[in-house]
């Protein structure tokens, strides 16, 4: 009888591929959208004022006055651009389904990418933020003992932004090194030994008295180009509490808004002399802290 590899021709499967890229990026939950359509533009802050006017009026007497106060700050969209050329050749020859398609996914996701990292760069930069604290060694939530119980360091937290601004925070990022390190700590587990058996996001939500914690687990290559990969997770060793309304308007505070033009866009046209179709995708963004009271920025979690 003939040898396998003489009667069957191996050939790539259209229904199977592998392609390794992150599973679910943050920065585009982190903070409500606000689709934009110029560039860049003011927007007006309400000074804060928790003050107590006098309002005791006597009788024909004449009401005493009160004011509120503004102050501007502006945004300035960067503008972010991939683009790849895909040629007859290659996609008459593609084992696949599409490979404008690939293509279009595969520069989308790197733009997300970058999205993610400008997002967390700005979260994770101490001078972002006016309220937060610093762990030091005997603190650390790695080290499961009681004196490094997260549970008061959170509550400290919460109660800080209240004094600051007034408004409780509701939500949490706590990247994934800070998140196992909670959902295994002494003083949480014993929280929870005669209630429960998971551990879980949910778990940690209810114990921080948080409506929703993210915990992003990117990952991204910081090897120059051409030498070998070293992977590591994009967001770094840190926790942030801070306040997020999703139908945010005019006037609402919240910690941050991701402020870019109504829809990415997309363009392709034909390069003749390549005798190939180009792919172009951009979008314009920018995250921006806009009310950094209502966050606090915990350093050096694990």
């Amino acid at each position: 009888m003939p040898t396998i590899n003489k009667i069957h021709n191996d050939k790539i499967l259209s229904e199977l591929s592998v392609q390794y890229k992150n599973a679910e990026y943050i920065a585009d939950e982190v903070f409500p959208k606000l689709p934009v359509k110029k560039l860049s533009d003011k927007y007006y802050i309400f000074v804060k004022d928790f003050k107590i006017p006098e309002t005791i009026r006597s009788i024909k007497g004449i009401a005493r006055e009160a004011s509120f106060d503004l102050s501007t700050a502006s945004y300035n969209l960067e503008k972010h651009s991939l683009k790849d050329y895909v040629s007859d050749d290659e996609k008459d020859n593609y084992d696949l389904k599409d490979l404008l398609a690939d293509t279009t996914e595969f520069l989308t996701d790197k733009i997300k990418l970058r999205k993610e990292k400008i997002t967390a760069d700005l979260i994770d930069n101490t001078g972002t933020w006016s309220l937060g604290v610093s762990l030091a060694a005997t603190g650390l939530w790695t080290s499961n003992s009681v004196g490094s119980n997260p549970i008061p360091v959170i509550d400290t937290g919460a109660s800080t932004i209240i004094t600051y601004s007034g408004v409780k925070p509701n939500r949490m990022i706590l990247p994934r090194d800070g998140f196992v390190a909670c959902k295994h700590h002494v003083s949480i587990l014993d929280r929870v030994k005669y209630t429960s058996k998971e551990m879980t996001v949910a778990t940690l939500e209810g114990l921080f008295d948080m409506e929703k914690i993210l915990v992003p687990t990117v990952q991204y290559d910081t090897a120059a180009p051409g030498v070998a990969a070293s992977v590591s997770a994009l967001w770094a060793d840190f926790a942030l509490l801070y306040y997020h309304r999703p139908n945010a308007g005019a006037k609402s505070m919240v910690t941050g808004r991701m402020i870019q033009k109504v829809r990415p866009a997309v363009r392709r046209w034909r390069d003749d002399e390549r005798e190939a179709e180009a792919v172009e995708v951009t979008e314009h963004f920018q995250p921006r802290i806009v009310a950094s009271l209502t966050g606090y920025h915990i350093k050096n979690t694990v």
